[in-house]
């Protein structure tokens, strides 16, 4: 058995989509417990540049146009984390590497459709409420982290 460090990263994006009330887009993947949610984003394709694979992403899982939303920051430090080394293995990716978005959705009364063969559910979360949705390790440092970058928070 390979040693989890052998392995590749997987490259992505993530986008953090705030509504016109300030709440923060959370979905919650298929494979995802009862209470475990994520901000959207997902794998690059070959020869993606990150821009364009996070609008891919969000326009195949949410249905969201690219006119639809205004980029208001792009962290430089991108998003990176090991897997657990039982999952590591089994997907034979050491963690996730991922550019990281942050963007103001344009729609007034912003929708919520999903692509149900990959996200179980999305919400709007008040951002003083991440907490009880963000419980992976680390997720809401980071998540606060880069939203105060972004001077949101």
């Amino acid at each position: 058995m390979a040693m989890t460090s052998e392995y590749p990263y997987r490259v992505g994006a993530v986008a953090y989509i705030l509504n016109n009330k300030g709440q923060l887009l959370l979905v919650q993947l298929i494979n995802y417990g009862a209470n475990e949610w994520n901000i959207p984003g997902g794998g690059r394709d070959d020869g993606e540049s990150a821009e364009q694979n996070i609008l891919r992403e969000l326009k195949e899982e949410l249905f969201i146009e690219p006119n639809d939303l205004k980029l208001i920051g792009r962290p430089i430090k991108p998003l990176k984390y090991e897997f657990p080394p039982e999952l590591a293995n089994e997907r034979k990716q050491r963690g996730q590497i991922k550019d990281q978005f942050v963007f103001k959705y344009l729609l007034e009364q912003p929708k919520l459709a999903y692509d149900k063969s990959e996200i179980k559910a999305a919400m709007w979360c008040d951002l003083d409420k991440l907490s009880y949705y963000l419980l992976f390790p680390g997720q809401l440092q980071t998540v606060t982290d880069t939203l105060a970058e972004s001077g949101i928070l």
